[in-house]
Formats: structure tokens, sequence, C-alpha cells
């Protein structure tokens, strides 16, 4: 429950901020997910951008660039974290959702991913929610 808070607190404060926001998709084409992404930001008035990888080098470094990720069984590609670093050390801005944080490793910034696994809720009184889930 924490988790989410953040990252609604972290998107509402770019909102609050009017900050442009570019969005690397982990795959094309875009899912679901990642359309949805781009419609709640451009709902929201914000100026967002859908960007590939070559892009990144091209961003002017106060941007936020926003990684939404949902494979936690496979390892982030090692190959985007070098070009992901040099945004990040030019002064980029970083939101992980969802395994993309396992881009630190990638990108050289930490030893090690952080620990995701799957959790499987199996509660059949939905309306009574409790935790995170």
């Amino acid at each position: 429950m924490h988790r989410i808070i953040v990252v609604i607190m972290i998107l509402f404060a770019l909102v609050r901020a009017q900050q442009p926001v570019s969005y690397l998709p982990m795959q094309t084409p875009l899912t679901g997910e990642d359309s949805l992404a781009m419609e709640w930001l451009r709902q929201q008035g914000m100026t967002a951008q859908v960007v590939n990888l070559s892009d990144v080098a091209q961003l002017p470094g106060g941007r936020v660039l926003w990684i939404h990720r949902t494979q936690p069984e496979s390892p982030f590609p090692t190959e985007k974290g070098p070009l992901l670093r040099e945004f990040y050390k030019r002064g980029g801005k970083l939101l992980l959702t969802g395994t993309a944080a396992q881009c630190v490793t990638a990108m050289g910034l930490e030893p090690r991913s952080p620990e995701t696994r799957p959790v499987t809720v199996a509660d059949p009184d939905f309306y009574h929610k409790r935790g995170l889930q």
C-alpha cells in the first residue's frame, strides 16, 4: 500500500509542477497499460510523449522519464542501462514503476536488483480488501 501511495504522490507532484514527462515503453506496440498511462497524463493536462531508447540520449537533463514494466519473470535488459545512466547523470529524473525498479542495477547505481516475487491473492470476499492486493 505504501508503494502505491508513493507513486501517486510522485505523479501528483509532477502534475502540480507541470513537468513534461517522457514515457519509455518496454515493448512495442504499446500495451494497454502503456496507453492508459499516456491517456492519464494527458487528462491531467501534462505534456507527455512516448520515446524510444535512442531518444533518451537527446532528452534534456531536467526531464522526467517514466518507465513502467510488468514482466517480473525476466531481468531488465542490460543494454538499456548505459543510456539510462547517462540520462540520470545529466540530471534526468526517473520514475520507475512496476518491475522497472530493476533497472537500477543495469544502470550501475545499485549492486543488487530489488527483490520481486509474485503474490497470489485468493480472497473470495472481494468487497472487503485488506492490505495491498
